[in-house]
């Protein structure tokens, strides 16, 4: 239930995507954290929950994430993050203010690794 990636994960996964990694698909910590393009691969610290049992957190929000979607056409590659909310045990499209609040959430905790995004239909949208 941490916001940011520990900098040995930071470390971790960009080692991996030297190595070769295209990319490193993080979890565990129940909320989402930031995404980040290094070098020609991408790393996603932590996709938090998808379908969540848990009590929410108030502050945190682990009810609320993303349904992470990458796309490859040709030579290029892109990863849509398509907001979403649980509520009872079930994944729904967020949208309108719900939807702006957690797409602001993700810029924010994107901003440590100078992670910019285009919105597109509600949608956030990252070339790497």
């Amino acid at each position: 239930m941490i916001e940011y990636p520990p900098e040995r994960h930071i470390s971790f996964a960009r080692a991996l995507i030297e190595a070769g990694v295209d990319i490193f698909y993080g979890h565990s910590s129940h909320i989402f954290q930031g995404v980040e393009k290094y070098k020609n691969g991408l790393i996603l610290y932590d996709c938090g929950e998808f379908i969540d049992d848990y009590a929410i957190d108030e502050f945190l929000r682990n009810d609320l994430s993303f349904l992470f979607k990458v796309n490859i056409k040709n030579k290029t590659k892109e990863l849509e993050l398509i907001p979403i909310i649980i509520k009872n045990f079930q994944v729904d499209k967020a949208k309108g203010r719900e939807a702006k609040e957690i797409n602001e959430m993700m810029k924010k905790r994107s901003r440590i690794f100078r992670t910019r995004f285009i919105e597109k239909d509600g949608n956030l949208i990252l070339e790497f």
